[in-house]
């Protein structure tokens, strides 16, 4: 019997994989089944394989009420991810919804967190630690830490990191890369969070997929694409870099791309307003990484591959929000620095 505490109810949900062996505070009903609160683990579990709900408003560490399942296994920790943001079954929620998950041990298997929403309304699903930094590792070659299709919204909070396995084939994250997508996939990495040592590259953007790297690191990913960081590979695909590091990414693409590659159909966007993507000159370490020149050739970009000039700028976001663009970013083998909208 998995023992479980609930803290305040179910509206804000967090679900934290704990090592620890006690509910507390818990007693017991005639048929056995563990309560707490007057919940018991048999409506808990029927949540837990069904709808999950919350507020659909920006989530916080301390958000409340809360929930806390402990012990749970590999398949019940990817069920999770998916029910986190499906309604589940014949149920329906006529509003957008929300989850947080806390990690208290880092969590590592060869499984997709495939996360789709078909309905109306939008998810989300913020990942966060507890206890020190938590890491999510996938140990097999052709497989991906998250899959997202549909208006959902994954956050990587500080101390998070998603790792990979270099001999892989596969990204570690995917937004929208599917016939199937529906709505707007986003990927929001947070200060202190990090998407690392990957064989397929750390993030791919498709169609309508947005990535806003707030901060954190991208590093010690290699890729065949154009793009082993990032690669911005649809017409509607964008990715905006407010802040972190990527550096020591490498792409075997003949004309570059190590840290970030953007679609040469000049569609998809890069906005850069903050950050650094290292490039060849960089110590070992830092550097970006792509092909050497052959005889007569120019080195390929190992920080940026823009495949279009127009579809990489720099400058920054008004306070209105809207996005005020200081010039373009072209093809770069050597270091990129932008700080608040100013090429350094």
């Amino acid at each position: 019997m998995k023992k479980i505490q609930t803290l305040c109810g179910v509206l804000a949900l967090v679900i934290a994989f704990a090592s620890c062996s006690s509910g507390g505070g818990g007693s017991s009903d005639g048929d056995g089944t563990q309560t707490t609160g007057g919940i018991s683990t048999k409506t808990l579990n029927a949540l837990v394989g069904g709808l999950y709900w919350g507020a659909p408003n920006e989530l916080t560490e301390t958000s409340t009420p809360h929930l806390i399942i402990t012990e749970a296994t590999q398949d019940e920790i990817n069920s999770t991810f998916w029910n986190c943001v499906n309604s589940g079954g014949a149920k329906a929620v006529d509003a957008d919804y929300s989850a947080t998950v806390i990690l208290d041990k880092d969590i590592t298997g060869g499984f997709v967190a495939y996360l789709s929403r078909n309905g109306a309304h939008k998810a989300k699903l913020y990942i966060i630690p507890k206890g020190g930094n938590r890491t999510i590792t996938v140990d097999t070659t052709a497989h991906i830490a998250f899959d997202i299709r549909g208006d959902i919204t994954l956050i990587l909070g500080n101390g998070i990191t998603l790792k990979g396995n270099l001999h892989g084939s596969e990204p570690l994250v995917k937004l929208n890369e599917s016939t199937e997508a529906r709505g707007k996939a986003e990927l929001i990495m947070k200060e202190g969070s990090a998407i690392t040592d990957n064989g397929g590259g750390g993030v791919q953007i498709g169609d309508r997929g947005i990535f806003t790297m707030e901060g954190g690191t991208i590093s010690g990913n290699k890729s065949t694409e154009k793009g082993a960081g990032v690669w911005v590979n649809a017409n509607t695909a964008i990715f905006i870099m407010k802040g972190g590091v990527i550096k020591n990414n490498e792409t075997s693409f003949n004309f570059g791309g190590g840290g970030v590659g953007v679609s040469p159909s000049g569609q998809g966007h890069f906005y850069m307003e903050s950050g650094v993507i290292y490039g060849s000159e960089a110590s070992a370490g830092l550097a970006n990484k792509a092909p050497l020149p052959g005889v007569g050739e120019d080195p390929a970009p190992a920080a940026l591959f823009a495949g279009d000039a127009t579809s990489s700028e720099y400058g920054k976001y008004n306070d209105a929000g809207s996005w005020v663009r200081t010039d373009y970013l072209t093809d770069s083998n050597t270091t990129i620095r932008v700080t608040k909208g100013v090429k350094q």
